[in-house]
């Protein structure tokens, strides 16, 4: 544990002054807080639940929100797919979570995961299809307008493909106790034009301590849509956990 608060106070310091990598950042950087629980119920079958909260600013103008669970079946040891179900909540700028909202979204995808490894690095491709149910606040309407009302299907299903890299640093493998770096790239394409979503890029460490891992690091986001670009950075703090189904011993 004593490793884990040394961790934190060693990356912390990095970010708080980062900026996003364009000029015409709107905002400081924000935060992007993650907690995943993974119940391992069956050998092969796996659920997972997982929380969200993101900030404009360090730990200030809270502004969305998102609950979600889904289940991973295990192919083999470096294949799995699941669906997922989960709700999502947007807010408007600069005031912690200030109403009216200005996004609410429920959404069901499916998935693949596939993992890889060159050495001591591991790699894993997951690849989502989502279908979205999105309501926007009309300031005009003084309601929300929604993507399946048969007026729009503006970004109602969306394909996203991630690579990410787990490297550990202070053992070979990935073992209680090993402090490891990790970074992703992930894409995100809808529909229509002009197709091109999304971009997140993270870099970071974690820590992992037996079945939980903590990780800290930068993510950098890049929105594309038909009007504007907008360029985020949030500091990253993920703590994932699994639980295992240990059977009962049957009684003599």
């Amino acid at each position: 544990m004593k490793q884990v608060v040394i961790l934190i106070f060693l990356v912390l310091p990095l970010f708080p002054k980062a900026q996003g990598w364009a000029n015409d950042t709107r905002f400081r950087t924000g935060t992007w807080n993650v907690a995943n629980v993974r119940y391992e119920a069956f050998p092969k079958l796996h659920f997972i639940a997982e929380g969200q909260i993101r900030s404009q600013e360090f730990y200030n103008d809270l502004n969305y929100w998102e609950l979600k669970t889904f289940f991973h079946y295990l192919f083999t040891e470096q294949f799995s797919g699941g669906l997922g179900v989960g709700t999502y909540h947007q807010y408007a700028d600069y005031e912690n979570f200030r109403t009216p909202q200005r996004q609410i979204e429920n959404r069901i995808w499916a998935e693949f995961v596939l993992k890889t490894n060159a050495k001591r690095i591991q790699f894993d491709h997951r690849y989502r299809f989502e279908y979205r149910f999105i309501q926007k606040w009309d300031s005009a309407l003084d309601g929300f307008t929604s993507n399946y009302d048969g007026t729009t299907d503006e970004d109602r299903y969306r394909f996203r493909y991630r690579l990410q890299a787990f490297v550990p640093l202070t053992h070979k493998t990935m073992q209680k106790n090993t402090l490891f770096a990790n970074t992703s790239d992930e894409v995100m394409f809808t529909h229509k034009a002009p197709y091109f979503n999304q971009n997140r890029f993270f870099v970071g460490l974690g820590y992992k301590i037996n079945t939980a891992s903590i990780q800290v690091g930068l993510m950098h986001q890049f929105l594309h849509t038909n009007t504007t670009d907008r360029r985020k950075d949030y500091i990253q703090i993920t703590f994932s956990t699994v639980i295992k189904n240990k059977p009962k011993k049957k009684s003599v």
